[in-house]
This record gives C-alpha cells, sequence and structure tokens, in this order.
C-alpha cells in the first residue's frame, strides 16, 4: 500500500508579497506623475502670471506715455488724433536699436471736446501691450482729461477755468480803469483780465479784452464791449456797455444801456430795461421795463412785462408772469441754471525785491555817511564785490562825472569799472532821503549799464529813453512821462550782451546770445517785506510796492507791482500787469489815462514772454507760462 505525506507538502507563498510590493510601486509611480504634472503646471501658471504682469505693466507705461505725449499738443493736433493709433517703441538698452520683442499701441477711439461750463477735452484710448516673447498681451481702456492752459505769452490764473487766454493783468485789489484801457494783439483777442476785488470803468471804453474775471462786482459804462464777464457779485450795464457772449453773476444783473447782450446768467435778480439781450436765465426773478428785446428768459421765479402787449419775446418759461401777454403760462417746474462759475483767482504770490539779490548784476545802496555804494555780481570783466559810486581823477574832462567803480572813497584814478557814460559833471543815479533818481539828460543809448540793478529804497524815474535793464526796487517806483525801458529780454542779446560795459553773464551766454532767464522778462518790480516765508509774514510789514507811470511813459516789459499800480497819461506797456495788493491797498489800482496794452510785437521778441507771476512762485525762477495738463479719468481692464 501506498502511503502520501501530506506533512511534507507547502502551498506557494510569496505572491501576496508581489502583488503587494507591485501596488505600492504603482501608488508611488502615480504619486510621483501627479507631482511632476502639478509642478508642471505650477511652473505654466507662474510663467504666465509673471508674462502677463510684464504685459500689464508694459500696457500702464504706455498710458503714461500717452498722458505725456498728450500735454504736448495744442487743440488742434489733439482733436486730430481720433481715430487714429499711437506707437510706442522702447529703445534697447544694450544695443542701442529699437525693440522688436513686442509693441505698445495706443488707439484713440474718441475726443470729445468740452461743453457748456467744462473745460477739459475728453480723450477715450485703449492701450495695448503684446509680447511676443511670452505669447501675452494686455489691453486697458482709459479716459483722459486734457485741459489746456494760457498761450505762451501769458498765464491764466483763474482756478476757475473761465475761458483761457493771455492773461494781460492780474490786480488783486479793486480797480478803476476810468482812464480807458486797449488791448492790441495780433489776430483773434485772447486778453484775460483778473480782479480779486470790484472793477469798474468810467466814461470810456474798454477794447480788445476777451474776459474779466472778478470776485467782486462789475460796473461797465460807455460803449465797452466785451464777450465774457464772471463775477461773484453784481453786474451794472450802463450807457451802451454790454456782453456779448456771456455774462455770469452771483448776485443780480442789471441792464439799463442800449447795449447788445449775449447770455445773462444770475442767482439774483436780472433787470433789463434797455438795447437787446439774447437770453436770460435766473435762480431769481426777471423785471423787464421799458421796451427791450429778450429773444429767451428762464426765470426760476417771476417775469415782470413792461405791457400785456410787450412782443419783443421769443421764449419766456418762469414759475409766474406779471403784467404779461396772456399767451405766457406759469409753471411749477421751471429749470434755471442762474451762475455759471464762483470766480476764484489764484493766490496772491509773494512779491519780494530782495529775494533777487542773487540775480542782480548791481545792487545799490548807502553807508551811514550817504555815500552810494554797488554790489557787483555776474558782470564779466569786474571781480564781484562792493564799490563806491565816484569819480575818475585820471580824466579830467569828464572825470568829475559819478559814474565809476572804485574800491574806495569817492574818487579815483583806477576805477574798475562804469555805471553809465560820463559826461562833465552829470550825475545820472542819485540818492536822496531814501530815494533814488534816475535821470539821463545825454539820452545816451543804453542810459546805464544793462542788466538787473535792485535799488534799495525808493526809484523815481524821471528821464532816458534808453534803458535796457530791470530795475527792482525795495520801495516804491515813480515812471515819470517820456521814459523808456526796454526789459533785458525783449531788448535781445546785442542791446544787452554786446555794448561798452560789462557783459550780465546771468542773462547772456556770449555777445551775441542770451540767456533767457525769466528775471528778464520784468522791467518794473516794486516792493519787499523782511519775512517772505508766507503772503501773510510778507504782508504783516510790507514796503512800498506801488509803482506809477506818468504820460506818455512806455514799458516794453512785465510790470510787477507788490502794492498798486496807478498810470495818469497815455500809456503803452508791452508786457503783463500785475499789482498783489500786500500793502495797504486801500483807493485800489487806478488806470488814470489811457493805457494801451500792446502785445502785436511780441512774436518778433522770442526770448521775451509776456506775463505775470503765479501764486507761490518767484518769477525769478519759473518763466510763467501755464502748461496743458492731463490726467487720468478712470481705466478698466479690456
Amino acid at each position: 500500500m501506498i502511503h502520501s505525506n501530506t506533512k511534507n507538502l507547502h502551498g506557494q507563498q510569496g505572491f501576496a508579497t508581489i502583488l503587494v510590493v507591485l501596488l505600492v510601486g504603482l501608488a508611488l509611480a502615480a504619486s510621483m506623475l501627479g507631482t511632476a504634472y502639478y509642478v508642471r503646471s505650477s511652473q505654466n501658471s507662474l510663467v504666465a502670471d509673471h508674462a502677463l504682469t510684464n504685459v500689464q505693466s508694459g500696457a500702464w507705461t504706455g498710458i503714461e506715455a500717452t498722458r505725456q505725449y498728450l500735454e504736448t499738443l495744442d487743440k488742434d493736433k489733439l482733436t486730430s488724433l481720433a481715430t487714429k493709433t499711437l506707437t510706442l517703441t522702447i529703445p534697447n538698452a544694450t544695443t542701442g536699436s529699437l525693440s522688436t520683442s513686442g509693441e505698445i499701441s495706443a488707439y484713440i477711439d474718441a475726443v470729445t471736446a468740452p461743453t457748456g461750463t467744462e473745460t477739459a477735452y475728453q480723450v477715450t484710448a485703449t492701450l495695448t501691450n503684446k509680447s511676443n516673447a511670452s505669447k501675452a498681451a494686455s489691453k486697458v481702456q482709459v479716459i483722459y482729461l486734457v485741459t489746456f492752459g494760457s498761450s505762451s505769452s501769458g498765464t491764466d490764473t483763474t482756478d476757475n477755468g473761465t475761458n483761457s487766454g493771455t492773461s494781460v493783468a492780474n490786480i488783486y485789489s479793486d480797480f478803476d480803469a476810468s482812464g480807458g484801457i486797449t488791448i492790441t494783439q495780433n489776430g483773434a483777442s485772447t486778453a484775460v483780465i483778473n480782479v480779486d476785488g470790484n472793477f469798474t470803468t468810467g466814461g470810456v471804453s474798454l477794447t480788445g479784452i476777451k474776459t474779466l474775471n472778478v470776485t467782486g462786482n462789475v460796473t461797465l459804462t460807455s460803449a465797452t464791449q466785451i464777450p465774457y464777464v464772471y463775477t461773484n457779485g453784481y453786474i451794472l450795464l450802463q450807457g451802451g456797455a454790454a456782453i456779448t457772449e456771456v455774462g455770469s453773476a452771483k448776485k443780480y444783473i442789471t441792464d439799463t444801456s442800449g447795449g447788445t447782450n449775449g447770455s445773462l446768467y444770475a442767482d439774483g435778480i436780472i433787470t433789463l430795461s434797455n438795447g437787446k439781450t439774447s437770453s436770460a436765465d435766473t435762480l431769481s426773478n426777471i423785471i423787464i421795463s421799458s421796451w427791450p428785446t429778450l429773444t429767451t428768459g428762464i426765470a426760476k421765479g417771476t417775469i415782470t412785462c413792461p405791457s400785456q402787449w410787450w412782443t419783443n419775446y421769443t421764449s419766456l418759461k418762469a414759475t409766474g408772469f406779471s403784467s404779461c401777454p396772456s399767451a405766457l403760462t406759469a409753471s411749477s417746474s421751471v429749470s434755471a441754471t442762474g451762475a455759471l462759475v464762483t470766480v476764484s483767482i489764484s493766490s496772491k504770490p509773494i512779491v519780494n525785491a530782495l529775494t533777487y539779490e542773487d540775480s542782480a548784476n548791481y545792487i545799490f545802496s548807502v553807508d551811514s555817511s550817504n555815500n552810494i555804494k554797488v554790489t557787483v555780481q555776474n558782470v564779466s570783466g569786474i571781480t564781484k564785490g562792493t564799490y563806491y559810486l565816484a569819480t575818475n581823477s585820471s580824466d579830467s574832462y569828464n572825470g568829475s562825472s559819478k559814474v565809476y567803480l572804485c574800491a574806495s572813497g569817492t574818487s579815483c584814478s583806477n576805477p574798475v569799472g562804469r555805471v553809465a557814460s560820463p559826461y562833465w559833471s552829470y550825475n545820472p543815479i542819485t540818492y536822496s532821503s531814501g530815494t533814488w533818481s534816475l535821470s539821463d539828460t545825454q539820452y545816451a543809448n543804453p542810459a546805464i549799464a544793462p542788466g538787473v540793478i535792485l535799488f534799495k529804497g525808493n526809484v523815481s524815474m524821471t528821464l532816458g529813453t534808453h534803458y535796457v535793464n530791470t530795475i527792482l526796487a525795495t520801495g516804491n517806483i515813480t515812471y515819470g512821462g517820456s521814459i523808456v525801458i526796454y526789459a533785458p529780454n525783449y531788448a535781445g542779446a546785442t542791446a544787452v550782451c554786446n555794448t561798452s560795459y560789462g557783459m550780465p553773464t546771468n542773462l547772456c551766454s556770449s555777445k551775441t546770445a542770451l540767456i533767457p532767464a525769466s528775471i528778464g522778462n520784468i522791467a518794473l518790480l516794486a516792493g519787499s517785506c523782511a519775512d517772505s516765508t508766507s503772503v501773510d509774514t510778507c504782508s504783516a510789514n510790507y514796503i512800498g510796492g506801488n509803482i506809477t507811470l506818468g504820460a506818455s511813459a512806455k514799458v516794453y516789459g512785465n510790470i510787477i507791482a507788490g502794492n498798486l499800480f496807478n498810470t495818469s497819461g497815455s500809456t503803452t506797456i508791452v508786457g503783463g500787469i500785475a499789482a498783489v495788493a500786500l500793502g495797504n491797498s486801500s483807493g485800489g489800482s487806478k488806470v488814470g489815462g489811457s493805457t494801451n496794452i500792446d502785445l502785436t510785437s511780441v512774436s518778433d521778441h522770442t526770448d521775451f514772454t509776456p506775463g505775470t507771476p503765479d501764486s507761490g512762485e518767484s518769477e525769478n525762477t519759473s518763466d510763467n507760462t501755464a502748461s496743458t495738463t492731463a490726467t487720468i479719468k478712470w481705466a478698466r481692464y479690456l
């Protein structure tokens, strides 16, 4: 019998272990593949984010570049951009060649001109930045607001945007123009007068003014015709005066003249008793007397007519009517505009002659014995230092003239220079009791050494027809009749740099070329203070600042009076006028005689910029030309 030994038989072993190892291996492989996929996906995401960040950054670079480009354009060039594409090419810093790795472009969707009381142009643009290397792109839509300042021949200092133009006068006190003002320019009139006070005229007309901005009241008489008048007070129109385009008053408007007006806006009552008016719009009442013509009238209150048979109108709307034709029907929902703006003149600039000491070529003062001292600087051929105005003992013929600069004493045989041409005992610059007198009896050309001259005290100019100077006075300036002065920038290089006197090196780069320093735009500047930290500290103890022009005076340059400006006769000014009222300004500034502000020749004098100082800025450091500004209203990614 055969027996099986079942005790020695063993089952198959290790298969389960192999399965476990295989499963663990598969799991590990899956995990590794998953990790690799995650890392790869993260890398792709990071690359994409990085690429997007770069193109978005580039897009905003394009946005800023476009903004700056818009600030370089005039109105005509701006409006011509509509539907055009601008392309920004970026130079390669390594090779110096233009980059071909991408493109930043700005498509100008639309350019919208301002309407109504708006002043800014609206430019809608779509900025795109493409990167060929990263195959990424970013697109942003932007709306810019572009506001134009005044032309290069002046500064519009109103903050309210009431009709920009060439600011020919900024008066920070009451202004009486009863002597008459004529403003002449090449081409269209753009002259702006800004008054921080009341403005009145007498029995003469004003011509050439485009815009009048006044914080107080306005009284226009005679045949005065001004296109735009804006005031925070009232407007009175008398004796044929008219506002031909737009008149706006925060208070009331009364028209008793026979003129023809454009559109009148007021918060208070508008009274019309003569002449013609295109439209009247008020938050109060309109009172019509006599038999004037009013094309369109809108009143939040009541319109009073001269008679129920009065028909000199086209359209009248009001919440009530009195003594008007029966065909007119009142309405409880009349929408009136009222005054268009609140006039806001820029803050007063600080006018302090002492701040120009470093820019002066000659500084006149006196010692304790009233001997005249002259500090000379920035003059070729004369070592910087303080000298005495003296005679020349080595010149037996003309040496008695006190026009020489000596190291000491009242006479010397070897002067370092001179400030005027000698002639016998002729003394063109003298001093007495705080006042400097300038009298060129010889009518020399130039009358005294050209350049910037600072006088510590008052200045009285009585004779001379060829002053080529910027005259600065710490006190007042009285400018007599038949005087002619040319600001250095107006006079030009030949008259300033190429003379028998030392060349003012801060004004001239050579005998044939000017350095167009803005102080060279000034002809006359008066007034000073010990502390010019702020307008208040300067005004607290202000000295002088009054500039008075006599009959037949001529000034070719800007006039800056720290306090008041006055004229008394036929006067010609080629430049801007500022009267800042930092001292005792009672009585205000006044044009007592016919004054002609003539800007027709300015374009022929390219180094000269007429205008007035901006608030808080010294014309010593700024050219005072208003620039175009572009700002971003909003932006969004597309």
